[in-house]
């Protein structure tokens, strides 16, 4: 995460700014977000499901598509919703610099960060714009929205796939017994689940995150015992778990279990809800707590039940 951001003063004066404020308050928000997130890079180039900007903004799922729209007709950025990465046009620019001088270390830092971007439509296109200024050497060509999003994905998987294999001829013992099954259940909610937490755990800890049949049973029982509970709900929750202070980069079995302990949000490193203190009494924050808290306590009690 990046300490700080710089927002200049053109963004409110300039013709672009112009047409963000002509195109309502979401599209404002949206745009001042995309500058400063806390998933941003220097780039302006990074993975940002439109899922953070709601969550994140206080603009639910309906006021962030709008203004992230209203942005992108603007001429501000572009969005490959395959992907799910932003392109913020002008945002090295004011990050970093018109132009660098090509000893500047910050060269070396650039393309670095460029070669560890996920497979997007826009790699090409920030190449062309930049490469000059910072005197890149190595273009990436743009995949297509379909490969951008899952071509690392697969690879990861089929990795892990034969790294499994491999684990099961090394023990013979375990023969007779039935092979784990990591293909996704009927349930809808289950993939798009479990390839967020692996995309999150890449991006969090910089390593693949290991995932096998023990992870999808894992994944299999929440989902089976809190039927109610809807796919963004569960993905804010991930998302707030990836957002706490003081996360391990534990196997998702050993978590999953306790998800529902972040329904109202990232916790700090105490295991309260980051800006939430013990002398705290609003009546938000006392609802908040106690909604973890009822979640927290079903998923222990149907636990119980399935464990007799």
């Amino acid at each position: 995460m990046r300490d700080y951001s710089k927002i200049s003063p053109q963004f409110w004066i300039g013709s672009t700014g112009r047409k963000l404020r002509e195109s309502g308050t979401e599209a404002m928000l949206v745009s001042l977000y995309l500058l400063s997130n806390p998933h941003a890079n220097m780039l302006g180039l990074y993975y940002l499901p439109q899922l953070y900007i709601a969550h994140e903004t206080g603009l639910g799922t309906e006021g962030a598509s709008k203004g992230l729209r209203r942005a992108i007709e603007a001429g501000f950025c572009a969005y490959d919703e395959a992907a799910e990465v932003v392109f913020v046009y002008q945002m090295a620019r004011f990050q970093i610099a018109d132009q660098l001088d090509p000893k500047d270390k910050r060269c070396v830092g650039i393309q670095r960060e460029y070669g560890a971007l996920p497979n997007n439509p826009f790699l090409s296109a920030f190449y062309e714009k930049y490469a000059a200024a910072f005197h890149m050497k190595k273009k990436r060509e743009s995949g297509s929205p379909m490969e951008g999003a899952s071509k690392a994905l697969r690879s990861q998987e089929h990795e892990q796939e034969q790294e499994q294999e491999q684990e099961q001829e090394r023990r013979p013992s375990a023969a007779d017994a039935p092979a784990a099954d990591d293909s996704d259940p009927a349930d809808p909610r289950h993939a798009p689940i479990r390839q967020l937490i692996q995309q999150l755990h890449l991006k969090t800890f910089r390593v693949k995150c290991q995932w096998d049949g023990s992870e999808g049973k894992a994944l299999e029982r929440i989902l089976s015992t809190n039927p109610s509970w809807n796919q963004e709900q569960i993905k804010r929750m991930v998302c707030n778990r990836f957002e706490s202070e003081g996360i391990a980069s534990d196997r998702p079995r050993k978590w999953l279990p306790n998800i529902g302990s972040y329904a109202a949000g990232a916790q700090d490193r105490f295991n309260k809800l980051k800006g939430v203190h013990d002398s705290g009494n609003t009546n938000g924050n006392r609802a908040e707590r106690r909604q973890a808290s009822n979640l927290t306590a079903r998923e222990a009690a149907r636990a119980a039940v399935m464990a007799d």
